[in-house]
């Protein structure tokens, strides 16, 4: 069996420059009223945002 668990299989990694990494970390430090608790759940979100503004069926 693997040493990762399925979770962490279930996940890809992409990288970001490090200068949008840093206004991210400064949005989430800033604004914790947004609820954001990690990079990895800021940047879902907004993938997800993006998909359904530009791609929905309507």
């Amino acid at each position: 069996m693997s040493k990762h668990s399925k979770r962490e299989r279930d996940y890809v990694t992409l990288k970001i420059p490090p200068e949008l990494a840093k206004e991210i970390d400064e949005i989430i430090k800033n604004h914790p009223e947004l609820g954001y608790r990690s990079r990895a759940e800021f940047v879902k979100e907004a993938i997800r945002k993006h998909i359904l503004t530009h791609f929905s069926k309507e």
